[in-house]
């Protein structure tokens, strides 16, 4: 049986959450609540256009299952609690962990090997309601923020209609103590700067977290260069903490860091387009040796 479900939100996650439910066929969509239809993402403005579902930015109840998927600002209980609905949050993690608006970053900077979907019920604290059920995602190697952001909307629209469907026998139960959250302000451009004198395993997840708005970043003769996520080697190294060592083979680019290098796939300077490491190391070797960060 397909319910009827008015989706909650406006963000890329909110896109690939819809996609892929209007791919499935799992639940019928009659319309979607964003913060604010200026600035909902274009995409989903797109898709939901095509398949003429309708949107607003006022906060209204119209349908007995609604589901909160990335929605950006607090919902008054007067609505979430009305008799008769069903509110259901999709967070991305692994709750109590990483509660807030930036979770997906938080896992990465926190350097877990998993994250995950919750669906809870809405409470009047954010992120703090009971858990209706969760389901982990294995962190891999290469995800990034911007992967991990479609991997786990991809996750949550595949299980919510199981949440849907068995709303009424599902037991919510309270939330564990070792809750942890995330600030708006993690996104700020300051907190995405590099320090080279941090762990390569550090360094590695901070520009995964750090790979799409912002974008791991440092300095670079006063200009600021944007530095894209790669491999990277644990080794004892010679070179001080920020140091580019350029090279006519690959790896083209290393970054210096304490205790090993990383090695970005993609770097982007100030005024400049978007360069790969070849593309960097053949047209910038006069930066052999300089080390970023001094400003």
């Amino acid at each position: 049986m397909s319910h009827k479900v008015t989706i909650w939100g406006g963000s890329r996650f909110t896109y690939e959450f819809v996609k892929k439910i209007l791919s499935n066929k799992s639940l019928i969509i009659t319309n979607i609540i964003t913060t604010n239809k200026k600035t909902i993402y274009k995409r989903l403005f797109n898709l939901l256009k095509s398949n003429n579902i309708p949107f607003t930015d006022i906060p209204t109840v119209t349908q007995k299952y609604n589901i909160v998927a990335s929605y950006g600002r607090y919902i008054k209980s007067s609505i979430f609690d009305k008799q008769g609905t069903h509110f259901v949050n999709v967070h991305p993690s692994l709750l109590p962990k990483y509660r807030g608006a930036n979770p997906i970053i938080g896992s990465l900077l926190g350097m877990e090997s998993q994250t995950g979907i919750t669906f809870h019920k809405m409470s009047k604290k954010i992120d703090e309601g009971p858990i209706y059920k969760q389901y982990p995602y294995q962190i891999k190697s290469r995800d990034t923020a911007l992967t991990l952001e479609i991997q786990l909307a991809k996750l949550g629209a595949l299980y919510i209609p199981y949440i849907i469907e068995n709303i009424q026998l599902l037991k919510p139960y309270k939330q564990g103590m070792n809750a942890s959250y995330t600030s708006r302000t993690l996104t700020n451009m300051e907190n995405s700067q590099i320090n080279w004198r941090r762990g390569i395993k550090y360094i590695n997840y901070f520009v995964r977290a750090y790979y799409n708005n912002p974008i791991a970043w440092s300095f670079i003769n006063k200009k600021i260069i944007k530095i894209f996520p790669g491999e990277f080697t644990e080794e004892k190294t010679k070179y001080t903490p920020g140091q580019i060592i350029l090279s006519k083979v690959a790896p083209y680019v290393k970054i210096a860091c304490k205790d090993g290098c990383l090695l970005p796939d993609f770097v982007h300077i100030e005024g400049k387009r978007k360069l790969n490491t070849r593309e960097f190391s053949n047209g910038y070797h006069n930066l052999n040796g300089i080390i970023l960060n001094k400003s």
